[in-house]
């Protein structure tokens, strides 16, 4: 192989590299676009705003209580 060809061979290598990586982020970002349309389904704007009174749930938070059984279900207003 020549100098020339192992040039243009190694040019046609990264053009293709390139083309693959386009066409793989175009998947990537359609994949993501139907599973940001699919996890939205069910989810809603907050109808609650500052100053008025929620239940939160205990969820994340730690308690001094010894089991989450005999903890509160939720934490009101």
């Amino acid at each position: 192989m020549t100098r020339e060809e192992a040039q243009a061979y190694a040019k046609r290598r990264q053009e293709a590299v390139q083309l693959a990586t386009k066409i793989a982020k175009g998947g990537i970002a359609q994949s993501q676009r139907h599973q940001a349309t699919q996890a939205n389904k069910k989810r809603r704007e907050p109808d609650f705003g500052v100053g008025d009174l929620v239940y939160i749930t205990p969820k994340g938070f730690t308690t001094n209580r010894p089991s989450a059984k005999l903890d509160q279900q939720a934490y009101g207003p």
